[in-house]
């Protein structure tokens, strides 16, 4: 009986050390992840902050462009109003309406120059917010995940 004493005294004992050194292993592979994690989240938010930037700049640049393309549209409209009113006196003005043609042409082009340049500045913002919406759900994932940590530590 003595001797199933101590087998069961020394087997307790050794489960007792082989659990101790699972957590042991356990907290140290925990504290490994929470330290992935918080540099992960440091970066995703270095990423979000710059990406943040860039559309703030890509909106100031919009902004101007749509201030430009309404000025060009207002200098369009003026051109076709003077077009208009040249008509009536072709035979005096014919020069004249051949450079405001030009005018309005180049202007044209210049329209569709900046309406080109919108279109791809508006693609460019879209993706952009696409981008923060994934960084953002990803930092919100890895903030459960920190939380998650956090709370096994």
């Amino acid at each position: 009986m003595a001797i199933m004493k101590k087998q069961v005294n020394i087997f307790l004992l050794s489960v007792i050390v082989l659990s101790i050194c699972m957590i042991a292993a356990m907290s140290i592979l925990y504290q490994d992840r929470l330290s992935a994690l918080g540099n992960s989240f440091s970066s995703t938010s270095q990423e979000l902050r710059i990406c943040q930037e860039e559309l703030g700049t890509t909106q100031e640049t919009l902004s101007t462009t749509q201030e430009e393309l309404a000025v060009y549209v207002g200098d369009v409209s003026r051109t076709v109003n003077l077009f208009e009113q040249s008509q009536e006196q072709v035979q005096e003005q014919e020069q004249e309406i051949q450079t405001l043609q030009q005018e309005v042409q180049q202007l044209i082009q210049e329209r569709n120059t900046l309406r080109n340049t919108v279109q791809q500045r508006d693609t460019r913002i879209d993706q952009q917010l696409t981008q923060i919406t994934q960084l953002q759900n990803r930092i919100s994932l890895l903030e459960e995940d920190l939380a998650f940590c956090q709370s096994l530590s």
